[in-house]
């Protein structure tokens, strides 16, 4: 890491503050802010033409939104150091942003190539395949991906979206069920588990399943899609089987 600060810590969601943490909290994440900054600074300062001064810049333009001129400083450090870990990668998250998969998933085989034992550069080459509809190859780059040492959390997410494209629901359920665990306070597991206990007609976890999306989603027009797709499956008349078969078309 640039600059030698120390990462923040990471607070579970139901960890509870109280206001003399906070303020200690808000100063500690301020200093170590400023601390970078200055750091950051010196270095362009100090070596304006330097392929970390460009990294820097871009990074700042990535931060703004400022998504065009990132990649223009990106495709600079890599002329300066083409061998330089992360910046294929970071070229190909900005490419994600500006709806270039195509392009991105070119940067992100090239970051594999450069990190070829890296779990997240097979992760973000599956993860694009699978954007793209090409559930086979998202299936191998994503099981390579498990074979790597301390693979993201995010492989059984995807590996669990993977499944229900599939129509596995019960892979899919063990997939999610170990991100759940691995990323409790990430509400799209749990909407996928509610699919996928909904198209196995296990009513009682769907509803549970359910019940966490709601409690750690903060979009209320997802919890209202979530909820009227149980009311919909309530309200079938078709017997106790037919009554909790999946609606094909919402499963994405």
């Amino acid at each position: 890491m640039l600059g030698g600060t120390v990462p923040a810590k990471r607070l579970s969601p139901d960890t509870e503050v109280n206001p003399l943490q906070e303020d200690s909290l808000y100063r500690e994440a301020h200093d170590a802010e400023q601390q970078a900054q200055n750091t950051f600074e010196l270095i362009v300062r100090a070596a304006p033409d330097s392929y970390r001064a460009h990294q820097i810049m871009a990074d700042s333009f990535s931060a703004q939104s400022r998504f065009d001129d990132a990649l223009l400083e990106y495709r600079v450090v890599l002329r300066l150091n083409g061998d330089l870990p992360g910046i294929h990668e970071a070229i190909g998250n900005t490419l994600l942003r500006l709806s270039k998969p195509a392009e991105a998933l070119e940067e992100f085989k090239a970051e594999l190539a450069i990190q070829s034992r890296s779990a997240g550069a097979y992760t973000n080459v599956g993860q694009v395949m699978l954007m793209m509809g090409n559930d086979e190859g998202a299936a191998t780059m994503l099981g390579k991906a498990l074979r790597m040492d301390r693979p993201p959390p995010e492989v059984y997410r995807l590996l669990g979206k993977l499944n229900l494209h599939r129509t596995n629901y019960a892979d899919a359920v063990t997939d999610l069920n170990h991100y759940v665990t691995l990323r409790p306070e990430d509400s799209t597991g749990y909407y996928m588990l509610f699919k996928a206990f909904r198209a196995l007609g296990d009513k009682p976890r769907a509803e549970q399943a359910l019940s966490l999306f709601q409690k750690t989603s903060r979009d209320a027009k997802e919890r209202s899609r979530a909820q009227a797709q149980l009311e919909a499956t309530d309200r079938q008349k078709s017997g106790a089987d037919d009554s909790l078969d999946v609606d094909q078309s919402s499963v994405h």
